[in-house]
């Protein structure tokens, strides 16, 4: 099976359809790469092993080769792109502004919060729950509208300020009390 993976090649299209990478973002990726097969021109065939020892030598996209370090053109030409990329998430709706997220959220909060005010009466009037048992949902109501309150708050003003560190700590110090 080794030696079947080593023999292994593969074309551009090929390539892009396993990746989901764009054709031309590949063919540029692979233009020092040794072809193995192909007409030259139109089918360029490219081994596995010359593909993956290509990839694993060149430097990954990070500060150093982000749009501050390119040229002024080549910026300029990054940035509308991704204008354009994110305007045509917008439109797709893949990308929904925060504001519209959080007014969604406010509505289902407050429906939530509106359905736990009027349970303890549901309860007393329609399963006869005893005065302790009611006494004891309404406390545990009232200690989980506190806590959504906290966390509606903290998850706002974490999307507000860009905050996307959400590693569950939260959880983590409680449980140690």
């Amino acid at each position: 099976m080794d030696q079947e993976i080593k023999s292994l090649e593969l074309n551009i299209t090929q390539l892009s359809a396993i990746t989901g990478a764009h054709r031309q973002t590949i063919a540029s990726r692979l233009k020092g790469v040794k072809t193995s097969g192909g007409n030259g021109s139109n089918l360029k065939i490219y081994r596995l092993v010359d593909i993956l020892t290509a990839m694993m030598t060149m430097p990954a996209v990070t500060g150093e080769n982000g749009p501050n370090k390119m040229k002024p053109s080549d910026r300029r030409a990054w940035f509308q792109s991704e204008m354009t990329r994110i305007e045509l998430e917008k439109e797709m709706r893949t990308l929904i502004p925060a504001s519209e997220v959080l007014s969604v959220y406010a509505v289902m909060a407050k429906t939530v919060v509106k359905t736990l005010e009027i349970l303890p009466d549901l309860l007393e009037r329609d399963a006869a729950l005893p005065p302790d048992a009611l006494e004891m949902t309404q406390k545990i109501i009232d200690q989980l509208r506190e806590d959504l309150a906290s966390m509606t708050y903290q998850a706002c003003a974490d999307a507000i300020n860009g905050d996307d560190d959400d590693n569950g700590d939260e959880g983590q110090e409680e449980e140690q009390e």
